[in-house]
């Protein structure tokens, strides 16, 4: 949508802010003064769900601008993506939640219990969803759910997931990084360091991830998924979000020092 759109778990009446390059930004009102955990943008429309765990959990905008309040179940949301069936939207207590248009939501009873689902991502037909906890599920549909989760090793927490260069790439604390060419047969990679991988995105022919806690090398990158490079952030933060656009990367954070 040649735009930048990011969205914030607190302040009031300004939780959206949009940048065209990454370095000018301006606030936007958001629908609802929720928790806004996660955003994504297809069919012409960004998606943003709450993880408060009220019912207006979800706000679409054309634009990235102007906010529309959505109706949606009463769950705490924390990851949304678009794909060939729509919207789907994943969270805690062991639910999900689709969409054909992401304004009009199912609540889907038939989502894998006992799961805290943190993330979700979409490439070829499947959808990706992860668990804090290290269990990974697939979705054509987002009503009928498959336990791809790697047998070994113990996979520790889980933040984010994403598809590039073949490979979706899940990545998490201490260093966790795993990929799979087809959301089946899993390899454990090694991360550029042991910091709590938070974020992913994939974009310009290349990975790159930010941490929430350490000191130093809080961005790496790589350009296949699997041989990953230490780098410097521009400050110490909690590091909880990164897009790549077509000439910028852009990542947003909070206790920024």
């Amino acid at each position: 949508a040649g735009l930048f759109v990011a969205v914030s778990t607190t302040g009031a009446g300004n939780r959206v802010m949009t940048s065209p390059d990454g370095t000018t930004w301006t606030i936007r009102a958001s629908a609802a003064n929720v928790a806004w955990s996660d955003i994504c943008y297809g069919n012409n429309l960004f998606v943003a769900v709450s993880s408060t765990g009220s019912a207006d959990g979800v706000m679409t905008s054309p634009d990235g601008i102007t906010w529309t309040q959505r109706t949606a179940a009463a769950r705490n949301w924390f990851g949304v993506t678009y794909g060939a069936a729509g919207f789907i939207a994943v969270g805690t207590g062991q639910h999900a939640m689709t969409s054909t248009d992401g304004i009009t939501w199912t609540d889907q009873a038939g989502t894998p219990t006992g799961f805290q689902f943190r993330s979700i991502a979409y490439a070829n037909g499947i959808y990706l969803a992860i668990d804090t906890l290290g269990s990974f599920f697939t979705t054509t549909t987002g009503v009928t759910w498959t336990d791809v989760t790697p047998v070994s090793p113990v996979i520790p927490a889980i933040t984010d997931v994403v598809y590039g260069n073949g490979l979706f790439v899940v990545l998490g604390g201490a260093g966790a990084i795993f990929t799979s060419p087809d959301a089946i047969v899993w390899t454990q990679q090694t991360a550029a360091n042991t910091n709590d991988w938070f974020s992913i995105a994939y974009g310009n022919n290349g990975f790159i991830a930010v941490a929430s806690t350490g000191t130093t090398g809080q961005v790496q990158t790589s350009t296949n998924g699997v041989a990953w490079f230490s780098h410097e952030a521009s400050a110490v933060a909690a590091w909880k979000g990164v897009a790549i656009g077509p000439t910028s990367a852009v990542a947003v954070g909070s206790n920024v020092s």
